[in-house]
């Protein structure tokens, strides 16, 4: 979220988006849903 509480990007795995690619994986922007591969808070080595 931005400091307007205006949406900037949220990943999310809920299985409600069939149609991405990446299903269930994807990524909310405000352009819409895009894919995107699983993330993780912790760093890869």
């Amino acid at each position: 979220m931005d400091p307007a509480n205006q949406l900037i990007a949220r990943w999310d795995s809920a299985p409600h988006h069939r149609e991405v690619a990446t299903f269930p994986y994807h990524k909310h922007t405000p352009l819409g849903v895009e894919p995107c591969g699983p993330i993780t808070a912790v760093e890869q080595a």
